[in-house]
């Protein structure tokens, strides 16, 4: 089982949620109950059958994906996901990092009840899961040097996308997952779900989006409803307030996009850099493109 998973790591606000909601659809590809598993970083002392449990109603025939956003924000997943399968396939969405910081920053309000400044933010900040912590220092070079980890973990088993591009076109992104994960073409303009989920300004309920993001919730859901009724119930609360387009930099409070500008001036020139000449690469940088059967 373990050479049938394949992992999407991230990062945050990269368009992971709508990812979980439309990869499930394609008959070859399973997704768990729960999208963000979380195992590579704050379960890996439960083992891999407590992990492999997860995709236990695989069917033979298919291709189980495992999406973790915050995978991308802990330096130790790396080696831990090589660890597990030294061929697994990773896939990447990568956002400039000023829009990142003032994405990230405006969805984690939604589900922590109190917010440091965003110039602290910045700095440093804490992601807690019951008595596990993990310290994030977005200002430290943290995107240009976690890519470079998976590039070199995974070389052209890494795939990375221009999160520009795929707000633009995300059905072509979705036709390259499905090319780079093995499986048969399935996604066409008829049957994806084209309209942004999870917008950081989305409008829900504070404590309802709490709640969701506590361990204690996700296993009491588990074990009262069967996976499939969970999977509709999240797609419905991620998909409230959606839009066909996302949130403008400019809707953000202009000393954030200032400070944010001044922060995160090298990583944003790093990441123009890395797709200089294709919006989807390899970890090798080698540009990838989707067969002509796919178009």
């Amino acid at each position: 089982m373990k050479k049938k998973i394949i992992i999407i790591g991230g990062m945050p606000r990269s368009g992971t949620t709508f990812l979980y909601h439309n990869i499930q659809k394609h008959p070859a590809i399973y997704v768990p109950y729960r999208k963000e598993l979380e195992f590579f970083n704050y379960y890996y002392d439960k083992g891999y059958d407590w992990y492999l449990e997860h995709f236990k109603d695989m069917a033979p025939d298919q291709v189980g994906f495992d999406i973790g956003p915050k995978y991308f924000l802990d330096a130790t997943v790396v080696n831990r996901i090589k660890t597990f399968n030294p061929d697994i396939k990773v896939i990447l969405g990568i956002r400039d990092p000023v829009e990142f910081a003032l994405s990230w920053y405006a969805q984690y309000s939604t589900f922590n009840l109190r917010m440091p400044p965003f110039e602290e933010f910045v700095k440093s900040y804490s992601l807690k899961r019951l008595d596990k912590v993990l310290q994030v220092h977005l200002q430290d070079n943290l995107i240009p040097r976690m890519i470079e980890e998976y590039r070199s973990a995974f070389g052209e088993n890494l795939l990375m996308f221009n999160y520009s591009f795929f707000k633009k076109n995300p059905l072509g992104i979705l036709q390259t997952i499905e090319e780079f994960a093995g499986v048969y073409p399935y996604f066409n303009e008829d049957n994806f779900d084209n309209v942004v989920i999870n917008a950081a300004n989305r409008k829900n309920i504070k404590l309802v989006s709490y709640l969701l993001s506590r361990e204690r919730v996700i296993t009491a859901l588990r074990i009262l409803f069967p996976p499939g009724l969970i999977r509709l119930v999240r797609g419905k609360f991620d998909r409230a307030g959606k839009r066909t387009r996302g949130t403008s930099i400019s809707s953000y409070p202009e000393e954030r996009i200032q400070l944010a500008n001044r922060v995160f001036a090298d990583q944003r020139d790093y990441v123009y850099n890395l797709f200089i000449d294709s919006d989807i690469i390899l970890g090798s940088g080698k540009p990838y493109s989707v067969k002509k059967d796919y178009d």
